[in-house]
């Protein structure tokens, strides 16, 4: 939100506290940036809003602040860089040159997921276009179709230095390990 990365906390709990129904849905907004929340615990401040129910007494608060515990090895993937790196090449498909793309995602926790080749869109006006999902985590043994990553690049363009052709501009949509957002492509770009 506003050019800063925010997290979104979502909780629900159905069942019975000492001995007494009850229910509970919240949700929390803050900014990513890791707090002390108490006895040398790392998490997040943010802003949240709840509906409860015990023994059918109602209860609900909106705009509250919040302090929540980060889980085991959140604050180390915040703290990770992640990167990506594509191709981008004419080949010979059924008798004709068609431009295709593929990309290798290399996640804050290490794992690496290869997207195949696949057929890129180009507009001389808004540059490259390309969409990946259900690549390859290659980091896992046996390898296996990751269904949870995905990345959407807009606006690629490139320009030319020396022989080689360098990514010049472009947005980059995200989402993997719970993260998601919108960047500036260039700052995941490997050199």
């Amino acid at each position: 939100m506003s050019g800063e990365p925010v997290a979104n906390i979502k909780g629900s709990f159905k069942g019975t506290r000492a001995g007494v129904s009850a229910t509970f849905n919240g949700t929390g907004t803050g900014p990513i940036e890791v707090v002390d929340v108490g006895g040398g615990t790392n998490g997040i401040a943010a802003t949240g809003s709840y509906k409860s129910n015990v023994g059918g007494v109602p209860f609900s608060e909106k705009n509250l602040p919040l302090m929540v515990a980060a889980p085991p090895g959140a604050v180390d993937n915040l703290q990770q860089d992640w990167n990506v790196q594509r191709d981008i090449a004419s080949q010979g498909v059924k008798g004709k040159q068609v431009i295709m793309a593929s990309a290798q995602l290399v996640l804050p926790n290490g794992d690496t997921i290869m997207y195949p080749a696949r057929k890129a869109k180009y507009s001389e006006t808004k540059g490259y276009k390309l969409s990946f999902k259900k690549g390859t985590n290659i980091t896992a043994s046996p390898s296996r179709i990751d269904k949870r990553s995905s990345l959407a690049i807009n606006g690629l363009t490139f320009d030319s230095q020396g022989t080689d052709w360098v990514p010049s501009g472009g947005t980059i949509k995200y989402q993997f390990l719970g993260q998601k957002g919108t960047a500036n492509l260039l700052d995941f770009v490997m050199p």
